[in-house]
């Protein structure tokens, strides 16, 4: 287990819920977890009522995966994809979910980047 940027424990490949401080786990183990927090993440994004293609629905999840469901749900990019998933300023959208502890991440910003890209690769 480490602390990640946001200061939670985490393990594996970004599981951080019932991590404890010394606590280790196989790649078979972090898989599974990933797995099961996909599966969580699916579950949220799977509420948007407009028909989503691969790429949208593959970016949704990585992003809903790293801020939370409830962050995910109440926000503006969610309200958007559900208005009209192809609407170009949900782009901007995701660069919003960049902030880590009141500064801007690099690591998050790479990463909102990449996901905005492939969110509009159809």
């Amino acid at each position: 287990a480490y602390l990640c940027e946001a200061n939670k424990l985490t393990i594996g490949f970004g599981h951080t819920r019932n991590v404890r401080l010394g606590q280790t786990c196989t790649v078979a183990e972090a898989e599974q977890m990933l797995a099961e927090d996909i599966a969580i993440a699916e579950k949220a994004v799977n509420t948007i009522k407009q028909e989503l293609t691969q790429n949208q629905y593959d970016s949704l999840v990585s992003l809903c995966f790293n801020i939370g469901n409830e962050n995910f749900k109440t926000s503006t990019l969610y309200k958007k994809v559900n208005a009209d998933p192809n609407d170009q300023t949900i782009k901007g959208e995701f660069v919003k979910w960049v902030w880590c502890k009141k500064r801007k991440s690099k690591g998050l910003t790479r990463r909102r980047i990449e996901e905005a890209k492939i969110y509009f690769n159809n």
